[in-house]
């Protein structure tokens, strides 16, 4: 590809097999994308994203309540991974992570985290401390 390097977006649990319609696409696409000859992929599997957004699903809206505060303290050892996001620390992520290392590279909760973590640790005097200060 004449493009070095990709970052997509797709869900914790996608998978081309799965019986889950929405699981199954995102699945479908990592793989399709997969297929193409980038030096670096970077895909991201974030749990249930958490922040404003323009469009309002009830379902949504309601696991944005309850995830953080009822489900996710539950998530942990393995299951951790499925814990939800907040969107800026996803943003961040993908801006710490996109195109640094060569293959395919899957990106889970740990990874956003530890990313927030250490951009938060940096006194930066860029877009990243813009987008740090926003939370």
């Amino acid at each position: 590809a004449k493009v070095p390097n990709l970052s997509i977006v797709t869900s914790i649990g996608a998978d081309s097999g799965s019986n889950n319609f929405y699981l199954k696409c995102k699945g479908e696409i990592e793989d399709k994308i997969s297929e193409l000859d980038f030096k670096s992929l970077s895909i991201y599997r974030p749990g249930l994203l958490i922040g404003a957004r323009e469009e309002k699903r009830l379902g949504e809206s309601v696991g944005q309540l309850l995830q953080p505060w009822l489900i996710d303290p539950l998530l942990r050892g393995s299951a951790n991974k499925y814990r939800s996001v907040k969107g800026i620390d996803l943003a961040n992520s993908l801006m710490e992570y996109s195109g640094k290392q060569q293959g395919k590279k899957f990106y889970y909760f740990e990874d956003l985290i530890r990313s927030y973590r250490y951009l938060a640790c940096l006194n930066f005097k860029s877009e990243s401390s813009i987008l740090l200060n926003l939370t």
